[in-house]
């Protein structure tokens, strides 16, 4: 264990832990934790967590959720889902698709869809169907 004007720093056979007036961060063979007054952010090789007051924030491979008290947002090579009280809402290279308690409208190149409990009508450049 060493103090430092800066802090304290530990070394063991788990790790290094380092203490300082910002906060702690912690070394191990999984990976890396650092806790400060702004949250707590992990780095591993399975990707980044960062939790904050505003909400939780993970990188991977597989894309980027973020989790906040209005919702969640998912960002992957496939396009983006937005989840919130209201809704879910998912983007792809396909179109959009927005699901609410009122129906589900689904937007492509070829035109738009909207399903609600009053049937299903189907706009496209030759015309409405209902």
């Amino acid at each position: 264990m060493e103090w430092t004007s800066g802090g304290i720093i530990e070394w063991t056979s788990g790790g290094i832990m380092e203490w300082t007036s910002g906060g702690i961060i912690e070394w191990t063979s999984d990976g890396i934790i650092e806790w400060t007054s702004g949250g707590i952010i992990e780095w591993t090789n399975g990707g980044i967590i960062e939790w904050t007051s505003g909400g939780i924030i993970e990188w991977t491979n597989g894309g980027i959720i973020e989790r906040t008290s209005s919702g969640i947002i998912v960002w992957t090579s496939g396009g983006i889902i937005v989840w919130t009280s209201d809704g879910i809402i998912e983007r792809t290279s396909g179109g959009i698709i927005v699901w609410t308690s009122g129906g589900i409208i689904v937007w492509t190149s070829g035109g738009i869809i909207e399903w609600t409990s009053g049937g299903i009508i189907e706009r496209t450049s030759g015309g409405i169907i209902e």
